[in-house]
């Protein structure tokens, strides 16, 4: 330990994994330090229990997997003009786009929906905003990248501050074309 993982007498947050006397793997993150007592070398470790934060991220790549092989797209868009995107799942790629055509501004989610549905989108959109609900649903037409019309199912939760202000948008969209 002192030869390969000490460095300037110390190692600092080294991820590894234990088994308990029952026979249970934790995984823990170790703090290390070498000193000197009274010319006796001694090596001061603490190590915390990351267990269930490792948990906890198997299950999000087991989520993640499932909702990037499901024909159910997440975005979150900003209550602005164009509504930017903020947060894109990778299957977006049935449409043809990449997460990063949103979300590097240069793609606001408006002009994903057909133009002849944007203005009737964006009236509703209003009318449920100021109207206070919480969901709601719509139906429209978006343009692939390689300029295939497809029908949509749009379910959006409206995200607002503590004065009921609308912050953003954030919601699911489902290719329903067939």
């Amino acid at each position: 330990l002192v030869d390969g993982l000490l460095k300037d007498g110390k190692v600092e947050n080294l991820e590894t994994r234990f088994r308990m006397k029952n026979g249970d793997v934790k995984y823990g993150l170790m703090s290390a330090s070498f000193l000197e007592l009274d010319g006796i070398p001694h090596i001061i470790s603490i190590t915390r229990d990351i267990s269930d934060i490792r948990l906890a991220d198997q299950k999000m790549r087991e989520v993640q997997l499932v909702l990037e092989n499901s024909p159910v797209i997440l975005f979150r868009w900003k209550a602005a003009p164009g509504w930017p995107v903020e947060l894109v799942s990778e299957n977006i790629a049935q449409f043809g786009y990449t997460p990063e055509e949103f979300l590097s501004g240069a793609m606001p989610y408006a002009s994903f929906i057909h133009p002849d549905d944007l203005e009737r989108v964006a009236h509703e959109v209003s009318e449920y905003s100021s109207s206070g609900v919480i969901r709601f649903q719509q139906e429209y037409r978006v343009v692939t990248k390689d300029g295939q019309v497809r029908w949509t199912d749009d379910q959006t939760l409206i995200e607002r501050d503590f004065q009921g202000n609308v912050m953003h948008y954030q919601g699911t969209v489902m290719d329903i074309t067939e």
